[in-house]
């Protein structure tokens, strides 16, 4: 008894209320089957957004609304435009004669849209692969003329959509866009949008595709990524994917997202939340390896993932050789990352090493000795009559399918963290991978891998197995270790505070300048920030002495377990190995000593093996051989005999263990509105401002009975 406009209004007003099922939609569509013929434009609009999920039900409806609108093309309006052009894209219902007309009624109605309907006209174009360089830079210009009336959504929408153009179109797009949209964006910050998840990640995204640092929008991303954990209930796959991006930044950004997960207890928690309705089901191997990938991107670490991992690892065995063997390399190398489960990763490693290049592990046998639980040898199969080839490899499963060069780029490096040997034919395949070209990614962690396990190839690779290597691959190797990185050059210096009091930004801890400016009153030459083999980078170096005191930061501990992860004692042992004296500490401790004014004093007792003058209270005042440090770059000996010893071990204590950078400050700067969601974070670099022995109960491990004997004796 309906007519076409009624069961479209029925049909739209139960789904705004959230009321309609799928049964009650296919009802309505069958009974629009008939009245196709009377739809206008705005019923056509309605049909195909409204009824796209219950297509399957009618399968001659949406044919037949297409045919109708390509009859009324010409009278559709700028907002009928859009809506019709996102229904098309969501059922699949349209062909290219009926997107070439809607496509040039775009363009006639371009000088009369508004910026949000040409925005969601061209996301509906680009995503059915009907998009022109015309009709692009007239809708374009369109946006960027309403540029000032258009929502925080509508700014996240065009970046992402720029971002995600093919090259023969990136030209058709104006130059001062995107740089206006995100400036707009930040203008309109403090909205709705950040407790969308999803609009969340599409502005990582998009950050990332067009290679945009920027600290204030990170911030507006994480101050209020909590609540839009909490109220958006993410499904795994956008879970997932936001905490990838957010670990895959470059350093600097890292380390701003590392502040928030050490210092604010709401995301920890609300990350757990999340986390634990999705690992707690069953899940195959690959997304359980793709989830230990992103947590060990963010370095989350507690005992809800830790029980995780561990029976992920139980009952992993079977399944990683039926599964392809990027899954493999990506689960050891987040385990690697983490320091969990390190005899489960280096078992595993050496397995699908054995059974990957056969030829390798015999040519040099004493590379690998036999484990009790190792599988047979290569060659033991062979004598049983068993074919060596996988019979699984044409599907591309198993530990000899062909991989990803960016999988076996991070299984190289997990091999260089469990201190494993690198077999040449892996170095020799992740070369062929990159086509003999640099890791080019936008945060750098690939180059940081490649180095550090160029590094590790040219300590611990023995001559045979250096000239076993091919030639291009050593040349290869080499020329990544002498590739200057950013992060290890650009000077650790805050910017003057009143550069920063209107900014959205966080407060940094340049523990490099404390140390530079004790050791400059000191009157000890030493370098801030040295790059150690052009792949490390050392707090503070003295070259003449080969000494180095290493600061954890919170790059190198997981949170909230405050575990030291994986990279940075790859950092640590390779120091050692260069021959380098490792004085470890802590953040915490150094910030502490800093607030107490007796940060001269810990520098000083620390650099007592270095020089025992330097354990004075006093001004230390060098002799001939020590010139005076003045900004802290200077390299000359501090004396005649030294005698290096052993130095003394870094203490982490109790809700705190090292790091590199502060908490988050907003408009103003103050104390009490650190965030959004008023977190508990306070003013220390791992939140909680107060000295070691008054920040209890952050740390998962039970404090080592040595270590607070010796905490002890040091207060005494």
């Amino acid at each position: 008894d309906f007519n076409a406009r009624d069961l479209c209004s029925l049909a739209e007003a139960f789904s705004k209320a959230r009321a309609a099922d799928a049964d009650f939609l296919a009802e309505l569509a069958s009974g629009l089957e008939t009245k196709v013929n009377t739809m206008g434009a705005h019923e056509v609009t309605v049909a195909l957004n409204i009824f796209a999920p219950v297509a399957y039900s009618t399968p001659r409806l949406f044919p037949a609304v297409a045919a109708r609108l390509q009859n009324l093309v010409d009278e559709i309006s700028p907002r009928q435009l859009a809506r019709a052009l996102r229904g098309l894209a969501g059922s699949g219902a349209g062909d290219t004669s009926l997107y070439v007309e809607l496509r040039e009624r775009a363009v006639r109605l371009a000088p009369a849209m508004y910026g949000g309907n040409a925005v969601d006209v061209l996301m509906a174009l680009n995503e059915v692969g009907h998009l022109d360089a015309p009709t692009l830079e007239s809708l374009l210009g369109t946006t960027l003329r309403q540029l000032h009336r258009m929502t925080a959504a509508d700014y996240i929408a065009i970046l992402y959509m720029t971002s995600q153009l093919p090259a023969d179109l990136q030209g058709s797009v104006p130059e001062s866009l995107q740089d206006e949209a995100l400036q707009a964006l930040r203008g309109r910050g403090y909205g709705p949008w950040r407790l969308e998840l999803e609009a969340l990640a599409h502005l990582l995204e998009a950050l990332r595709a067009l290679r945009v640092q920027d600290e204030e929008l990170l911030e507006l991303v994480i101050d209020r990524l909590p609540a839009a954990l909490r109220s958006s209930r993410p499904p795994l796959e956008l879970l997932v994917r936001t905490l990838e991006l957010l670990g895959d930044l470059p350093a600097k950004a890292r380390l701003h997202v590392r502040i928030h997960m050490h210092r604010r207890p709401r995301l920890q928690s609300a990350l757990r939340h999340c986390l634990g309705k999705h690992i707690n089901r069953r899940l195959d191997i690959e997304s359980q390896a793709v989830i230990a990938r992103a947590l060990a991107g963010i370095g989350f670490d507690d005992p809800v993932t830790q029980e995780w991992l561990d029976r992920v690892v139980a009952l992993s065995g079977p399944l990683l050789e039926s599964a392809p063997p990027g899954v493999t390399c990506e689960l050891i190398a987040a385990l690697s990352e983490l320091s969990w489960q390190r005899s489960w990763a280096r078992q595993t490693a050496r397995k699908l090493l054995r059974q990957r290049y056969p030829d390798w592990v015999t040519q040099f046998p004493n590379k690998w000795p036999k484990d009790e639980d190792a599988d047979e040898a290569p060659g033991e199969a062979e004598e049983r009559g068993v074919p060596q080839e996988n019979a699984m490899f044409r599907f591309g499963v198993g530990f000899d399918a062909p991989a990803e060069a960016d999988s076996l780029l991070r299984l190289a490096w997990a091999l260089a963290a469990l201190n494993e040997p690198l077999p040449g034919p892996l170095l020799a395949e992740v070369y062929a991978g990159f086509d003999g070209q640099l890791p080019s990614d936008w945060s750098g962690l690939g180059l940081q891998r490649l180095q550090a396990v160029a590094l590790q190839w040219s300590l611990a690779a023995s001559e045979a197995e250096k000239l076993a290597l091919p030639e291009d691959v050593r040349e290869w190797l080499e020329l990544a270790q002498e590739v200057p990185r950013v992060d290890l050059h650009s000077r650790q210096q805050a910017p003057r505070p009143e550069r920063r009091s209107k900014k959205i930004a966080m407060p940094t801890f340049g523990y490099e300048q404390w140390l530079s400016i004790a050791l400059s009153q000191l009157h000890i030459p030493h370098t801030a920030g040295m790059p150690i083999a052009n792949v490390h980078r050392a707090a503070v170096a003295f070259p003449a002495q080969m000494q180095v005191i290493d600061v954890l930061s919170q790059l190198d501990l997981s949170a909230p377990a405050f575990r030291t992860l994986g990279s940075a004692e790859l950092r640590r042992r390779h120091m050692v190995q260069l021959g380098w004296g490792l004085h470890p500490v802590g953040l915490r401790e150094l910030y502490d000593a800093m607030r107490k004014g007796s940060l001269k004093l810990l520098v000083s007792k620390m650099l007592s093996s270095l020089d025992p003058n330097a354990a004075r209270r006093g001004t230390y005042r060098g002799g001939a051989n020590s010139a005076a440090a003045g900004d802290g770059t200077g390299g000359g000996g501090v004396g005649g005999g030294l005698r290096i010893l052993k130095g003394r071990s870094a203490f982490v204590p109790r809700g705190g263990g090292g790091g590199g950078g502060g908490g988050v400050a907003r408009r103003g700067g103050s104390r009490g509105d650190m965030s959004d969601d008023e977190d508990g974070d306070g003013n220390g670099p791992f939140g909680g401002g107060g000295t070691s022995e008054e920040v209890g109960g952050g740390s998962l491990r039970p404090l080592d009975p040595r270590a607070a004997l010796h905490e002890r004796a040091r207060q005494a």
